[in-house]
């Protein structure tokens, strides 16, 4: 096989013009394929090393931005009063505990009467501040609550609006307590006028029958009566203002339940008579039937009780006092006042023990009972058994009668 035919002159000068291309190609870009310098590397380091810490500023930013809304979120959810924060476009951004308690859901507040109420208040601007009140606040009813609302436009310092912070207040609770000192207001004086006009009109009468030992004898015994209800309220007003200013207290000593029981039965035997009713007392475990306590408050508190059962049991009915040492446990003795009265109905026997709460009693045969005192007897007496460690509580049957049954400790003999 013969050997391949050389190129031609011309073509050769062609390919050397080519060789000679590459070379100079191969020269002009290969500096691009070398490593940087030592300059340019050393650039670009300290260009990474800028970024790195400035990312690590912003995310130390955006910690501290975290922190300050964890900690104006535990701000806001300390507060009692609900607060509302409402962006520019009137949707809820933020909503405390309190808030949620009223309202539940931003949803729930949006759609309310609450929350229609105050997104339609149109807001006054400030431009030196950043929280702008409005300068009347709303009052209104949801579910039951009374409700003052108060809503604040916030602004920059420029004072370009971005949003409204409402507060929220529950005054339902004051509304009561206004109602409450109404109600004592008008009982207490209808309740002292009672005794007072027999006190005046008696010693009026003890005036004009100086002869006739038998009337003025009769007529003294009304007037320390009517003294010993004075007494009892004067009694009850100091033991309310102590419980309301949590310095209600009991002194400690050994008292004897069955001769205290006794005690308080010969002090209402007036009153049973009167009534046209029977009493009963049954007490067992006696010599064990002591107590470390206040006597004098015991007997105000069982006192109240029996005092209770008469005024509403009708005539030809009975109150039995039963006490003893508790059935279930040795350590606590009972003392049950047990009547065959009207009974408590079921929408009061609930809140029999609320301070100044006056229940709705009913005869048998429909008539409205409507006995005198202030509506706090049983409150106290609740708080006097809590006071020594027990406890009061009340069982009914309307039409029937009602079982109040107070609880103590007994007296430890170590």
């Amino acid at each position: 096989m013969s050997d391949p035919t050389p190129p031609p002159d011309d073509l050769k000068g062609v390919q050397a013009l080519s060789d000679g291309a590459n070379t100079f190609f191969d020269r002009l870009f290969g500096q691009f394929r070398r490593q940087p310098t030592g300059r340019v590397v050393g650039v670009q380091r300290d260009k990474e090393r800028l970024l790195i810490q400035s990312n690590e500023r912003l995310k130390e930013t955006l910690r501290d931005k975290e922190r300050d809304l964890e900690r104006f979120r535990a701000a806001f959810d300390a507060l009692e009063e609900g607060a509302i924060l409402l962006d520019g476009a009137e949707q809820v951004v933020y909503m405390n505990t309190a808030a949620r308690d009223i309202f539940g859901t931003p949803e729930e507040f949006t759609y309310s009467r609450s929350g229609q109420l105050l997104i339609s208040l149109t807001l006054p601007l400030d431009d030196g501040g950043e929280v702008v009140p409005t300068t009347v606040p709303q009052r209104v009813e949801h579910h039951g609550q009374t409700l003052v609302l108060r809503a604040a436009t916030v602004t920059t310092s420029h004072g370009k609006s971005i949003g409204t912070l409402v507060l929220v207040k529950d005054v339902s609770t004051e509304q009561v307590s206004q109602r409450l000192r109404s109600h004592f207001i008008r009982s207490i004086s209808h309740e002292l006028k009672t005794p007072l006009a027999k006190i005046k009109g008696t010693a009026d009468l003890i005036s004009t029958k100086s002869g006739d030992h038998l009337a003025v004898e009769q007529m003294v015994e009304s007037l320390i009566a009517n003294v010993d209800v004075l007494d009892r309220m004067v009694v009850e007003m100091l033991d309310l203002a102590e419980i309301g200013a949590g310095t209600f207290l009991v002194s400690r000593e050994a008292v004897q339940v069955d001769a205290l029981l006794n005690s308080i039965v010969r002090g209402v035997l007036s009153e049973i008579q009167q009534g046209e009713l029977e009493i009963v007392l049954m007490v067992r475990d006696t010599p064990k039937l002591i107590v470390e306590g206040d006597e004098g408050r015991l007997r105000w508190a069982i006192g109240h009780l029996m005092r209770n059962s008469v005024q509403y049991t009708e005539p030809k009915g009975s109150v039995m006092v039963v006490a003893g040492l508790d059935e279930e446990d040795s350590n606590q003795l009972t003392v049950d006042v047990i009547d065959s009265g009207v009974g408590i109905g079921d929408e009061d026997l609930p809140r029999i023990f609320e301070r100044f709460y006056r229940g709705t009693p009913v005869s048998r045969d429909g008539r409205r009972l409507d006995p005198r005192g202030l509506g706090q007897g049983l409150y106290i007496a609740r708080s006097v058994a809590e006071a020594h460690g027990g406890r009061l509580t009340a069982r009914t049957t309307p039409g029937e009668g009602s079982i109040f049954s107070l609880t103590l400790p007994v007296m430890s003999h170590d």
